[in-house]
């Protein structure tokens, strides 16, 4: 289990990383992730978790575009001083296979969360 703050946009989620973190690691060995999120900013909370696979993008067009795009909810230069291009900066690309929503009081009284996978929503 590994801690991120995903960037989305589209279908896709971006996480900032160190390419040599425990996180980069285990996307070598095993691509398959999950995600889980509380999002509680309005009433009532969501649920959200993302089931896909990720891997990890040094192309230097992505960087910047990402970089530069405003996506992320915290300031990049925290963790990477040295911009886009710094060799400890990478990014893990999550192509989601499975997303399920859920929402709270109505998941506790058997109410079942939405699922969407490419190409069906049940």
């Amino acid at each position: 289990m590994r801690v991120v703050f995903p960037a989305f946009e589209g279908r896709r989620l971006w996480i900032a990383t160190n390419p040599t973190s425990a996180k980069a690691r285990q996307i070598f060995r095993d691509p398959r992730v999950e995600l889980f999120f509380e999002a509680s900013g309005n009433r009532p909370i969501a649920h959200l978790t993302v089931t896909g696979t990720a891997r990890l993008i040094r192309d230097s067009s992505e960087r910047n575009r990402l970089w530069n795009g405003d996506r992320f909810a915290y300031d990049l230069r925290e963790f990477w001083p040295k911009g886009p291009q710094s060799d400890d900066f990478a990014l893990v690309l999550v192509t989601p296979s499975r997303v399920e929503l859920g929402w709270q009081p109505a998941m506790w009284t058997g109410q079942k969360a939405q699922v969407w996978k490419p190409h069906a929503i049940s």
